[in-house]
């Protein structure tokens, strides 16, 4: 993964991935890609409108479709959200059903590709587990 250790690489990041380095991009590639995250398109427009009001969700959703598409970034689909993970190492996920917290689960060794995928041609693979996190497991209900 390309993640970045200042925010001064942001700029040399998006331009070595053939992105301009915009304003919106740079907040954007600031907020995922410092620290491994995982975000909706809605969350990173919440987070982002209050330092840029003039950013629209178009430009944030667009954003998130070319770092998707330069390989800066992952979408997943948990508890029928769409999920941004800007950890694109090989990993599977745990989502918990009720509170929404991501657990990223490293992947120890290659899985075995099903039979009926033999004449595909494979660019990513994920799992995710859903269930119950400790916490919620533990909470009494309400």
């Amino acid at each position: 993964m390309d993640q970045l250790n200042h925010s001064s690489d942001t700029q040399t990041l998006l331009r070595k991935h053939g992105m301009k380095a915009t304003p919106q991009r740079l907040a954007i590639a600031d907020l995922l890609l410092t620290t491994p995250k995982h975000v909706t398109a809605q969350q990173v427009y919440e987070q982002l409108r209050l330092s840029f009001p003039s950013i629209s969700q178009n430009t944030v959703y667009l954003t998130l479709a070319s770092f998707e598409e330069s390989g800066l970034l992952r979408r997943f689909h948990a508890n029928g959200r769409t999920i941004f993970d800007s950890n694109t190492h090989s990993h599977d996920h745990a989502c918990c059903n009720e509170c929404g917290t991501i657990t990223d689960i490293p992947v120890e060794k290659k899985t075995i590709q099903p039979d009926e995928l033999g004449n595909w041609e494979i660019h990513n693979e994920t799992r995710t587990w859903t269930g119950f996190c400790p916490d919620c497991t533990t909470s009494p209900a309400a």
